[in-house]
Formats: C-alpha cells, structure tokens, sequence
C-alpha cells in the first residue's frame, strides 16, 4: 500500500507543478485504484482539460528514479485522450473525454493548372537569349 501511496504522491506533486508552471487550469485529484492487464498496480485521475494532458506529456519534468520508470506518453488508442507513465513500479493514468469536432470535408482533386507561360523568378539576372549573346561557345 506504500508504493501506491508514494507513487499518488509523487504524481499529484509532478502534476500540481506542471501546471502552475504552464499557468494550466487546476485539477481536483479523485485517483482511482485499480490494476493493470501486466498485474501492477495502477491509479487513475480523470482531468478535464486536453490542453493540460497534452501539455503534461510532452513538457512535464519527471524524474526516473528507478528500474522501470517511464516518461509519459500520449494514447489515442482509446476512446478518450490518455497519458499513461509509470513511476515506481506504479501506473499512472490520466484521462480526458474527447469532444468530437466537427470534421471538415477534405477536398477533391481536380486537375492540375499550369500557367500559360512559365518563365524564371524574377531574381535572375539574365535571361537564356542574354547570357548566350555575352558569352558565347567557343568551338
């Protein structure tokens, strides 16, 4: 029960600097306790802002103490937005619902269109007509 306990402490004070830190809405720690599929023990906290999940994953400073730690990683495998890391031989879980944006259409291809008549940029100093009446081939 101590390692689940230090492992919830070690999250919320990781977390709660994180966010003050990054200036990210406040969340109010309600961790659940369950187990993972691997048999270890893992706590769970629902955070309301994808934002703050976002953010965590990729900007939070975590130490790695021990044999096993792992930075956070994002999970879009699910159903909502997870990050999910380990500290202390314990897994941390933190969730957000996902609001389904509306999805825009994505446009058809249509054929190409080529200007009528594709010259240089402007940036060249000659044109072909000049550059060979100044320097011409020698044979």
């Amino acid at each position: 029960m101590t390692l689940v306990n230090d492992a919830r402490l070690h999250a919320e004070k990781v977390l709660a600097l994180h966010i003050t830190n990054r200036g990210l809405p406040a969340v109010l720690p309600i961790w659940t306790r369950s187990t993972a599929p691997d048999g270890t023990p893992m706590l769970t906290i629902r955070i309301g802002d994808e934002k703050t999940l976002r953010s965590f994953a990729t900007e939070a400073t975590i130490a790695l103490d021990q044999p096993g730690d792992q930075r956070p990683a994002l999970d879009i495998t699910s159903v909502g937005l997870e990050v999910v890391w380990r500290t202390g031989g314990v897994w941390i879980r933190m969730w957000s619902p996902t609001q389904d944006a509306p999805r825009t259409p994505v446009p058809k291809p249509g054929p190409v269109t080529v200007p009528a008549q594709a010259r240089p940029s402007g940036r060249l100093p000659f044109t072909t007509a000049l550059r060979n009446r100044h320097n011409p081939k020698e044979n």
